[in-house]
């Protein structure tokens, strides 16, 4: 048989569960935004301070021509069975 007995600990315990949830919650997204601008942001800045463009931006609508690669590939079934 299972004991239901109250003893006071269960909205004590809650409590303590719900706060160091929003702690943790507070914490991770700190994490998260630090890790960004010490990681993502410089290595951007970088990439484009090199010139790499890979959305052609620069190319794009300066002349009549498309800046669309066409890739003539006739697919075959070990294209399919290894993607990668």
């Amino acid at each position: 048989m299972v004991d239901t007995k109250n003893d006071g600990n269960t909205d004590a315990s809650s409590v303590w569960a719900s706060f160091f949830s929003l702690v943790r919650l507070v914490l991770f997204n700190i994490f998260l935004t630090i890790l960004f601008f010490i990681v993502l942001t410089p290595f951007a800045l970088l990439r484009r301070a090199f010139g790499h463009d890979p959305m052609a931006l620069k190319k794009w609508k300066k002349g009549q021509g498309s800046v669309f690669v066409t890739r003539d590939h006739i697919y075959h079934a070990e294209d399919i069975e290894h993607p990668f």
